[in-house]
């Protein structure tokens, strides 16, 4: 925990390289791995500058795995770039987060900011602000992965494909009291939520100026596929491109 807070006290990555690893795994500045429950916390730093020059390497920043559920409290996570999960990379395990920033992270192929395959995640009160990834421009959440944000604000995301700033593959997400503006797909469909094989419940959450590229139709806020969706008491409004809500094969 730091004394001062993430203003005054930053962990600065940017002298580190990923290593080789033929199995496809690279994991430095902190890497959470035996167990560790909402016990474990880190609390009150910047983590700027993770960059790997191999295309091969995942989970830069902070990766959790083999369950465990650390509690990452009053971060700014901000400038960071990796193949997926710029800031995150999460496997089956369940990490807590609070009163944070996520900022400018880049992530390759999916989660400009977090990539979460199963377990479970929640992150209430944080804000996800100009990252960008080819699918997930903010958050992915990946097989079976269960979630739940509550008043999170998604702002000027980017995804440079089909999704918004959240892509939901055969998971759950949900959201209550969230804000979604400015996010965008610069190909097409939805520039706010993705989701496809998953369950969407959405609760007093306001989705403005979200939309896809020029010319779409597939939904300006959310796109849905052979999904189960909920909203209830939200307000959608001027959506760039692609009208508000696409369903297709969707129980709503």
């Amino acid at each position: 925990m730091s004394s001062d807070g993430p203003e005054l006290t930053t962990i600065d990555l940017s002298d580190v390289y990923a290593p080789y690893d033929p199995d496809g795994s690279s994991y430095y500045g902190m890497y959470f791995h035996s167990g560790e429950d909402s016990s474990t916390v880190l609390d009150g730093f910047t983590i700027t500058g993770i960059w790997s020059p191999f295309e091969y390497t995942f989970g830069y920043c902070i990766r959790c795995e083999d369950g465990s559920g650390p509690l990452l409290r009053n971060l700014i996570v901000a400038g960071n770039r990796a193949i997926s999960g710029g800031a995150i990379y999460s496997v089956g395990s369940n990490p807590r987060i609070e009163d944070c920033v996520f900022d400018t992270n880049f992530g390759g192929w999916k989660g400009g900011a977090i990539y979460c395959n199963g377990g479970d995640l929640v992150v209430h009160r944080t804000r996800f602000i100009g990252n960008r990834s080819n699918l997930g421009g903010a958050v992915s959440l990946n097989a079976g992965a269960t979630s739940e944000f509550i008043d999170v604000e998604f702002i000027d995301n980017i995804t440079n494909y089909i999704d918004g700033a959240i892509r939901v593959e055969d998971s759950e997400f949900m959201s209550s009291g969230s804000v979604f503006t400015g996010n965008r797909s610069t190909s097409s469909s939805a520039g706010a939520i993705y989701s496809v094989s998953s369950t969407l419940t959405i609760e007093s959450c306001t989705f403005v100026s979200n939309g896809g590229s020029s010319g779409s139709h597939l939904g300006g806020h959310l796109y849905s596929r052979s999904s189960q969706i909920e909203v209830s008491n939200s307000i959608f409004a001027f959506a760039s491109e692609g009208g508000g809500i696409y369903l297709s094969g969707t129980e709503n």
